[in-house]
C-alpha cells in the first residue's frame, strides 16, 4: 500500500468535467480525467490513477509535477517535436495568395503556354490511371 499523495486542484469539479467533455486530444483527456478523479475524491493514490489510465506511475508523477509547477495550462501544453529544419524555403510554400495568382494565370493564360498546361494535365491523368491499374492488379494478385 503506498502513501496517499496530497495535491490541491484549483479548478472546480464542474470546470474539469466540462473541459474533459470538450477535450479533443487523447493525452489531454487523460490528464483532465486524472485531475477530476483527484478533485472528486475517487482516487487517493498515484498507483490507482496509473492503473485506471493504464499508465506507469512515473508518468502520473510527472503529470502531477507539471500541474503543481504550472497549473492546468502547463499540464495541458502540447509540445511540438523539434524535427529537422525545413528543406523548402517558407517563400516557396503555397499560400492563399499563391493559389489566387496561379488560378488567375490559369484562367487568363498569362504565364502559361496553354498547350503545356493541357499536356501536363493529360500526363498527370495518365500517371493516375497507371497507378490505379497497379493497385487493382495488386489487390487481385495478393501481392
Amino acid at each position: 500500500m503506498s502513501r496517499p499523495f496530497e495535491i490541491e486542484i484549483a479548478e472546480s469539479e464542474e470546470e474539469l468535467k466540462k473541459r474533459l467533455q470538450t477535450a479533443n486530444v487523447e493525452n489531454q483527456k487523460e490528464k483532465l480525467q486524472m485531475l477530476w478523479w483527484v478533485k472528486s475524491g475517487q482516487v487517493k493514490e498515484q498507483q490507482e490513477i496509473g492503473k485506471r489510465l493504464a499508465k506507469d506511475t512515473s508518468t502520473v508523477t510527472r503529470w502531477l509535477q507539471k500541474y503543481r509547477s504550472g497549473g492546468l495550462s502547463e499540464l495541458l501544453k502540447i509540445k511540438k517535436a523539434p524535427g529537422a529544419k525545413r528543406k523548402i524555403n517558407e517563400c516557396a510554400m503555397p499560400t492563399a495568395v499563391n493559389y489566387a495568382a496561379l488560378e488567375e494565370e490559369l484562367k487568363t493564360g498569362k504565364g502559361f503556354i496553354p498547350d503545356t498546361a493541357r499536356h501536363f494535365i493529360f500526363w498527370i491523368s495518365q500517371i493516375q490511371r497507371f497507378f490505379d491499374k497497379i493497385l487493382i492488379i495488386d489487390r487481385f494478385s495478393g501481392i
